[in-house]
């Protein structure tokens, strides 16, 4: 569910709906802040409400036309390195989904549990991996 706050989300709704749908069809979204200080991809942190339980994550969106040309195949790499550093047992964020061609968030994206946030993400019981 989105709440009315879109005029302060910056986020659209289209790409709010991916988000939810990766982390919780049933999740809400309290906030969003616009991270600063990525050069190389637009930041946003997501605090959402999954049950009785709140978690914040993080949607990063590519944004570098000539990094993308570079290396088409951003996010799935980067999906991978943070898999491959979790199972290294390395404080990492945790993926939960990427959009490779940008066909949900208009652009290449990936989704990751806010690292500070400790935490195993499970939905549905399940954790990820």
């Amino acid at each position: 569910m989105i709440m009315s706050l879109n005029a302060e989300l910056q986020i659209p709704d289209h790409i709010l709906k991916w988000v939810i749908e990766a982390v919780d069809p049933q999740a809400i979204v309290l906030s969003t802040n616009r991270l600063h200080g990525g050069i190389s991809s637009i930041v946003h942190s997501i605090k959402l409400q999954v049950y009785h339980s709140e978690i914040t994550v993080v949607l990063r969106q590519f944004d570098n036309t000539e990094w993308l040309v570079e290396e088409p195949d951003l996010t799935l790499h980067e999906s991978e390195s943070l898999r491959w550093a979790a199972k290294a047992d390395i404080a990492t964020p945790q993926i939960i989904a990427y959009d490779a061609t940008g066909s949900q968030c208009g652009i290449p994206a990936v989704l990751l549990i806010y690292y500070l946030d400790r935490r195993p993400y499970t939905r549905g019981g399940q954790h990820l991996e």
